[in-house]
C-alpha cells in the first residue's frame, strides 16, 4: 500500500466473486454468473456495454464463481454450480463446469464437467509450463472440505481440460 479505490463514488458492481481478465492489452472485469464488462485504461470506469459469456449449451456457465483464463489461443469460462446429489443424498455437489471459445465474446461450445467437487476455482500456470486449478472442497463428497489445495490439470485433445489424476496435488494441512 497504499491502496485507494479505483471506482470513487460507488463500487464497480454490486456482486460478488469480481475477477480480473487481462487480454491483448485490456483488462475486463468478470463477476457472479458470467458478467463481464471492459475497463478502461485507468481502471476506474468502463469502456462500452457489458455480457454475459455463456457455453452453448446453457443460460450460464455456473452460477457464481466464474473465472476466464487463455491457453494456446482459446478461451476457458469456467463456473462453480450446485447439482443435486447423483445418490439421492442430502446436499448437493458443488462442481467447476467449463466451456471452450475461440474469443471472450465467443460463441463458446457445450458446458462440460471440468473438476467434480471443486467449484469456484482460479487458474494458473507455474515456471514449468503446467496449468493449475484452485480447490477448496464444498460439498460433502467432496475428498477434503474447506482447506485450500491445487490440482493439477491436463487438456485434452478436443481443447478440455480434466484435472490430471496421475499428477501431485497440493493440499494445506491444519
Amino acid at each position: 500500500g497504499p491502496y485507494e479505490a479505483m471506482f470513487k463514488d460507488a463500487p464497480a458492481v454490486n456482486a460478488i466473486d469480481l475477477a480480473l481478465f487481462a487480454d491483448d492489452g485490456k483488462v475486463y472485469l468478470i463477476w457472479g454468473a458470467g458478467n463481464v464488462r471492459e475497463l478502461n485504461p485507468e481502471m476506474n470506469g468502463f469502456v462500452g456495454d457489458g455480457w454475459k459469456l455463456k457455453p452453448a449449451n446453457a443460460d450460464r456457465i455456473g452460477f457464481e464463481g466464474t473465472y476466464v483464463f487463455k491457453r494456446d489461443g482459446r478461451y476457458y469460462i469456467t463456473g462453480a454450480e450446485f447439482v443435486p446429489n447423483p445418490d439421492g443424498g442430502r446436499g448437493s455437489d458443488y462442481h467447476c463446469y467449463a466451456a471452450v471459445g475461440g474469443s471472450l465474446r465467443g460463441p463458446f461450445g457445450e458446458k462440460f464437467l471440468a473438476i467434480p467437487h471443486a467449484g469456484h476455482n482460479s487458474f494458473f500456470r507455474d515456471r514449468d509450463g503446467n496449468w493449475w486449478a484452485t480447490f477448496f472442497g464444498n460439498d460433502a463428497r467432496a475428498p477434503f472440505r474447506e482447506r485450500p489445495a491445487a490440482l493439477r490439470i491436463e487438456f485434452l485433445p478436443d481443447g478440455r481440460f480434466a484435472f490430471a489424476r496421475e499428477q501431485p496435488s497440493f493440499v494445506l494441512k491444519e
